[in-house]
Order: structure tokens, then sequence, then C-alpha cells
């Protein structure tokens, strides 16, 4: 009896013993400081993705699809877009619930549901898609892309998103195989064929039009919106299954702490996991990854150095990185950070590529008691 009776006492200093040494770090209080994950953004990995550009209609210049075949739905699941002349975009998906999630997001782009007719022959060495589908506006659009060869990794690579919803996204897309749309392609709206330009013309030779088809396409994309949330729970002590619980509408969303190694901290909720670490008792934010619904291996990531941290008056500025699984650094720039009388705002300054400089993204956050309003544009600084 007395021997297990010291057994026992045993184990209990040891436990007193390391939860004293484990306090110092892992089981400090989260009051002191202050967490939210502050941007809008989605990743999404796309089996296809097919474009044509047109002239001659009063409204519309382009329309593409994203493509994902391999979704586990029936039908697959097609985003059709739409580009108007003044670069804003309208996105047509064929699936409601999804269409119900991203206006639940708050973002500010206009997204419809609908039915998209498609067919398709994905297995020639130059695939041929077809897609028919109805606007808001009762629209017939029929969109027919051929391509002029065979795609290629040569033509893949980092897209330029040229003006397209300039003022409503930081789109970062890559792109697989490649390559052009071919002359026997066409656009119809309402059962009249508009001109799509030439891009490449080499009489004999080769022609290629303004349009493409790629296989894989991965895009992440940082976009304007707005957002209410309330705070209705927070750790009282970081720990492993700890929560933060944030509140819009009548949506609830968790944030989880999954692993905790000496100062560093994983940190996840549907679709997103956040490396941090804490400094100085605060909660500093490394990287944000935010995983595509199709497969959770494939990720679009945010990597800030040093670590952006909201609460006590640190670096005003650090370097910024955005990139695609292991692509990495394909936007690069500045992070601005600036306290305001009721929170903080923040600048993502991009430096390049080039094309990324007129898509700053600027994220205000306002903190009133539990109640935190995030607002963000993007547009020039």
């Amino acid at each position: 009896m007395r021997i297990h009776f010291k057994k026992n006492l045993a184990k209990v200093i040891f436990s007193i013993l390391l939860l004293l040494i484990i306090g110092n770090n892992t089981l400090a209080t989260v009051r002191s400081g202050f967490f939210v994950q502050p941007f809008f953004a989605l990743f999404e990995d796309h089996d296809y993705h097919v474009m044509l550009f047109f002239e001659g209609h009063k409204e519309y210049e382009a329309v593409e699809a994203m493509i994902k075949t391999g979704s586990g739905t029936e039908p697959p699941l097609i985003r059709a877009i739409l580009t108007r002349h003044d670069q804003t975009q309208i996105d047509y998906i064929n699936n409601k619930e999804l269409v119900k999630q991203l206006q639940k997001r708050g973002a500010s782009r206009e997204t419809y549901y609908t039915d998209i007719q498609y067919d398709w022959d994905l297995e020639k060495s130059r695939p041929e898609v077809f897609l028919r589908f109805r606007t808001i506006n009762e629209e017939l659009v029929e969109f027919n892309l051929y391509t002029a060869a065979k795609p290629v990794k040569k033509y893949g690579g980092l897209t330029e998103p040229g003006g397209h919803a300039k003022d409503s996204a930081l789109p970062v897309m890559y792109r697989g195989k490649s390559t052009l749309a071919s002359k026997k392609s066409s656009i119809l709206i309402d059962g009249i064929s508009y001109k799509i330009p030439y891009m490449v013309r080499v009489p004999i030779f080769f022609t290629g039009m303004k349009g493409y088809y790629t296989e894989e396409f991965l895009i992440g994309v940082i976009f304007a919106g707005e957002k209410d949330l309330r705070l209705i729970k927070t750790p009282p002590v970081l720990a492993e299954g700890e929560k933060w619980i944030y509140k819009s509408g009548d949506e609830e969303k968790e944030y989880m702490i999954t692993e905790i190694q000496n100062n560093e901290i994983k940190i996840a909720s549907k679709n997103e996991v956040i490396k941090a670490e804490m400094i100085d008792g605060e909660i500093g934010i490394k990287e944000i990854a935010f995983l595509s619904p199709f497969n959770q291996e494939r990720l679009f990531s945010f990597n800030f150095t040093p670590s952006l941290i909201f609460g006590k008056e640190t670096a005003k500025e650090m370097e910024f990185s955005l990139s695609i699984d292991d692509n990495t650094s394909l936007v690069t720039g500045v992070l601005h950070k600036e306290k305001t009388a009721d929170g903080i705002v923040l600048r993502l300054i991009p430096k390049e590529p080039g094309w990324a400089q007129e898509r700053v993204v600027k994220t205000e956050i306002k903190i009133s008691d539990n109640e935190i309003l995030i607002m963000t544009t993007v547009g020039e600084v």
C-alpha cells in the first residue's frame, strides 16, 4: 500500500511540475493578444480551364470556364465567367450549394447559379470543349472551343489576368499544360456569332486565336468583401484542442489549436491552416494556407517575414509572398500595418510581378469589444 501511495504521489508531483514548466509557454493566457484570420481568399485546383475573347458585343468581351471533372459530383463542377468591357466579372456556377457558400463569405463579386450544358472530348490530342448556359438576364451563351495544337507545359506557368476584376481581386493563377484556340472556335450570344481576334498568325504554318485551353488550372484569389464577426469564444489558455469561435449572421466558424511545439502554434479551420508563433505574449502569424476543397494536400499560402502581429507596436512593414503548392513566391511584396483609433489597417502591396502592382489589397479591421468588422478593397494604394 505504501509503495502504491508513493507512486501516486510521485505522479501528482510530476504532473504539477510539468504544468508549471509548460505554463510559461503553451498555457500562457491568450487574452493579452488578438487573433483573427483577416483575408477573404479561396483556392481551387481545377482539372481544366477554357477561355475565348471576342469583339462586337455591347457588354461582354470574354467567356471562360473552370472545370472540375473529378470533384465527386455529377455533373462535373463548372464555373463559367463572363467579363464585361469595364473588366468586372460575373460567375455562373452549376452547383447551388457552392453558390450559397460563396455568397456567405461576404464577397462583393456577382455570383449566380445556372444549369450549364456541356460536351467535350478531352482525350483528343487537340481537345474540344462546348458549353451552353443562360445568364441572369436570360441570354443564351454558346461557347465552342477547338484547340490549335496539343497542350504543353511550355505555355503554362503563372498567368497574367490582364485588367480583369482588377478592382475586386488579386488572382494568382498557375497553369499546367496549355495551348491556344483554333480558328474553328466560336462564341454565340442569343444566336449571334461574335468575332474572336487572332493571337498568333503565321500563314500556312500556324494560326492561334485569342483563346486558351489548359489542363490543370490552379487558382488562389484574394478578393474584396465585408463581414461582421462576433467573437463568442476565445481559448482561456493556449492548448491543443482550444478554439476561437466567431459568429457571422447565423453561421459559426471555428479556429482550433491543433498542435503546439515550444513557441510554434498550428491553428486550423475548414480549408485553412495557420502557422503562428508566440512573441512576447502575442500571436504572430507566419503563414496562412488556404486548402483546396477538392484536394486538401494542395494549398495557396501567404507567408510573412517577420510574423504578422496585430497587438502591440511591432514591425509596421514586413515582406509577404504568395505561393501555390511548391511554386513559391509567385507574387511578392510588402505588407504595411497601421494602427488606427478603433483597429488596424493592413495593406498588401505587391512588387513582383509588375501586373500585380495595381492590385493593392487593403483590409480594415475595426474592433469594438467582441465585435469585429473586416472590410477589404482591391485597387491602387
